[in-house]
């Protein structure tokens, strides 16, 4: 297993994804530098804190989503399967060949976002004097860990449905047409959230994290079996 990790840390990350990645991490770097600029030291400590967290996460959530949909797509690309085949063809079960790819990419998303994590403490450190370390915060992290894996997963099946990158307009699309909608609650927006998971500003998932779960769950079966029927 750990020869396969290692065989796709060398393909997956091609030039053109690590450069993309980089990119993403200088965004979330802005992203909280200017929500740290902006806040207004008249108001309380706990307030500011709370601003700058928010300000900055909720851009860090849509960089995110983006690269993980980009990352699981462009990664299961025909071109980019290549040296799949030729794992298989030497005699490894097809099933692990998948498996240890997909863990591969969702390592990737837990060091980003354990990174833009780490980034929105330091500058928090560094900027702020009265800067407070909230564990409902680390919670927001790791509930935007799991939602960025159910659209990488997302992206994945559309990819290898369609076999066509430009499918990876969908899942970033629903994203945030999902953002738009849940700023009112109705019929549309709970039948939508029962396929498209939402977490508010306080990191309540509208049909808890469990449903989220199940979802990912759900999506991670499907890709696998159609992994495994179709021609490589």
């Amino acid at each position: 297993m750990k020869g396969l990790i290692r065989c796709h840390l060398s393909y997956l990350f091609s030039k053109k994804t690590l450069i993309i990645s980089f990119l993403a991490l200088i965004f979330v770097i802005i992203a909280f530098l200017e929500s740290i600029f902006n806040i207004d030291n008249k108001t309380s400590y706990l307030e500011n804190n709370y601003q700058y967290f928010l300000n900055g996460f909720f851009q860090t959530k849509l960089i995110t989503i983006f690269l993980s949909i980009f990352v699981f797509g462009f990664s299961f690309l025909d071109r980019q399967e290549n040296y799949t085949v030729i794992i298989i063809a030497s005699g490894t079960k097809r099933i692990k060949v998948f498996l240890s790819k997909i863990f591969t990419l969702c390592s990737f998303l837990f060091v980003f976002n354990y990174f833009s994590y780490f980034i929105y403490v330091l500058i928090g450190l560094y900027f702020y004097d009265f800067f407070e370390f909230n564990l409902q915060y680390l919670y927001g992290f790791f509930s935007l860990f799991l939602i960025s894996i159910y659209f990488g997963f997302l992206s994945l099946l559309l990819i290898q449905l369609f076999k066509n990158i430009y499918t990876l307009i969908i899942p970033f699309g629903l994203y945030n047409i999902s953002e738009i909608l849940n700023d009112d609650i109705n019929l549309i927006t709970k039948i939508l959230n029962l396929f498209i998971p939402y977490f508010s500003r306080n990191f309540v998932h509208f049909y808890g994290i469990i449903h989220l779960v199940i979802l990912i769950l759900f999506l991670g079966i499907i890709n696998t079996k159609y992994y495994l029927q179709k021609d490589l």
